[in-house]
């Protein structure tokens, strides 16, 4: 299963950002967001993104 966040840009005028979202239903359904916002010129812009995209994974995933 693929986390369902959406990555989007938004530019300013002295700085760009990366804006990482995902939303996770929990047991009873309720829809929980959950959102990231960084510079995109962070020296670990890939590791922050693949983490964000790890933990989204880990709440999709159920405990059996």
């Amino acid at each position: 299963m693929v986390p369902d966040y959406k990555s989007g840009v938004t530019h300013d005028r002295k700085y760009s950002f990366n804006y990482l979202s995902s939303t996770i239903t929990d047991d009873e359904g309720v829809e929980n967001i959950v959102a990231l916002l960084f510079r995109i010129d962070h020296p670990r812009a890939v590791q922050i993104s693949g983490e964000f995209a790890r933990a989204v994974q880990l709440f999709h995933e159920k405990p059996e």
